[in-house]
Order: structure tokens, then C-alpha cells, then sequence
């Protein structure tokens, strides 16, 4: 009976080690699946057959480890995108697929948190914020964005001086001509719970998590909702001096 209690006992220690050794980077958190370190997502030889994939092609997009595949996802309101199995790094979409190619279920359970998984279809997104969408430019009759500019391949707001800064990163079409909101632009997924961002032309260092762009602080509400409206201009105050 001891010996029974006693093996058990180191049983549940070695799960709480592995449980702690998966966060032990603190950048990487939770990304450091199995104590791979950059090789759990990257590969520098070989592509996703490095970690047990079957494709060694992924590794010409950001060096991926992981396989891709062609699928159609739903998303928030009814609309929807589909990925290949061989994408390009110009082409935003990848920048959610990436991300997909662990969260929808094939890899990793969870999506947003641990009580937010897709269903067993992997495809569902409706419940998410929407990806593979527009930032639409902002204009007189409908001033609801921050403006942005396109220039060289890159998306940039323009507005400086707002209290949160604007982390988010969006991604520009082949065309140059549209900026898309993907999994990326909001989630670093090198930096667990720091983000750097700047604020009127200022470097800062801010406290975040979830992986998280910008200072989205668990124990500070207001730094949530400016995240939130660094991209969402109407629900700023500056919009027309009320918060919205």
C-alpha cells in the first residue's frame, strides 16, 4: 500500500515538474511546449518533419515546424477564409495559419483560454474575433477606424499620441493596398507578459499577458479596454469626447 502511495506521489510530481518546465521560459510561457524552446513552433532544418510533421516544404514560411493544411474556417458574423496547404509568407492569411496549424484542435486543445476550445471540427472560429478581415481605412462619413497608411508593404496608424499606443501589428496584401487583421495582430507569440509598444514616438515596456500586443494588465481593467481601442477609434473618448 505504501509503495503504491508512494508511486503515485512521484507520479503526480513529475506531471507538476513538466506542468512548470512548460513555463519556465518566461518569454515563451506556455509556447514552450515541452521544453522545446523555439523549436516547439520553429525548425532550422527541415520543416515540420522536424517535429514529427510530414511536410519539410513549411520551413520556407518563417522557418514553420509544424504542417499546414488546406481547410475553410467560419468566423465571427457569418463570414469565412480558407488557408492551403502551401501558403506564402506575403500572403496575411499565414499569420492566422500559423497559429491554427496548433489551435484548432489539432495540436493544442485551447484557442483564447482553456474554456474556449473550437469544436471537434477544428474549423469553427465563430465565437473568436474575427481574422482575415479588413481594417477598413477611415474616411469622413464613416470615421470609425483610426486612420492608417500603406506604404512599402506596411500598415501604420497614423495618430501617435493615444494614452494606449497602437501595438497592434496588421499585415498588407500582396496589392499594398489593404491591411488585414490576423491571429498576429494582437497576440506576440514570442512575449508572454511583457509587451513593448510606443507612445508618442516613446519606447515603453508595459506589463501584459496572453501574449497579448500591448498593456493588457489582468489586474487592471482600464489597460484592457484601451488595448481594445487602440485598434477601436469609435470606442475611444478622443472620437467625439464621450467613451462610447
Amino acid at each position: 500500500m505504501k509503495r503504491a502511495v508512494i508511486i503515485m506521489l512521484v507520479a503526480m510530481l513529475s506531471l507538476t515538474a513538466s506542468a512548470w518546465a512548460q513555463y519556465s521560459d518566461p518569454l515563451l510561457g506556455p509556447h514552450n511546449v515541452a521544453e522545446k524552446g523555439c523549436r516547439a513552433c520553429h525548425a532550422p532544418h527541415n520543416g515540420a518533419v522536424m517535429n514529427g510533421g510530414t511536410d519539410k516544404s513549411t520551413g520556407i514560411v518563417y522557418l514553420w515546424g509544424r504542417d499546414f493544411k488546406a481547410a475553410t474556417y467560419t468566423t465571427f458574423g457569418g463570414g469565412s477564409f480558407t488557408t492551403v496547404a502551401n501558403p506564402v509568407e506575403t500572403d496575411p492569411v499565414v499569420h492566422t495559419q500559423m497559429c491554427l496549424s496548433c489551435h484548432d484542435g489539432g495540436i493544442s486543445d485551447a484557442t483564447m483560454s482553456s474554456d474556449a476550445k473550437l469544436p471537434n471540427d477544428g474549423y469553427s472560429l465563430e465565437n473568436d474575433h474575427p481574422v482575415h478581415v479588413v481594417y477598413p481605412l477611415a474616411t469622413t462619413t464613416r470615421p470609425y477606424n483610426w486612420n492608417i497608411t500603406i506604404a512599402s508593404g506596411r500598415a501604420s496608424f497614423v495618430d501617435t499620441t493615444w494614452v494606449g499606443g497602437h501595438p497592434a501589428r496588421l499585415f498588407v496584401d500582396q496589392a499594398g493596398t489593404s491591411a488585414y487583421v490576423e491571429c498576429s495582430t494582437c497576440h506576440n507569440p514570442h512575449s508572454y507578459n511583457r509587451a513593448v509598444l510606443k507612445i508618442a514616438g516613446v519606447s515603453t515596456v508595459k506589463t501584459s499577458s496572453n501574449f497579448v500586443r500591448g498593456w493588457y494588465d489582468p489586474a487592471d481593467g482600464k489597460s484592457k479596454a484601451d488595448y481594445c481601442r487602440s485598434c477601436h477609434y469609435s470606442k475611444t473618448d478622443v472620437y467625439d469626447g464621450t467613451i462610447k
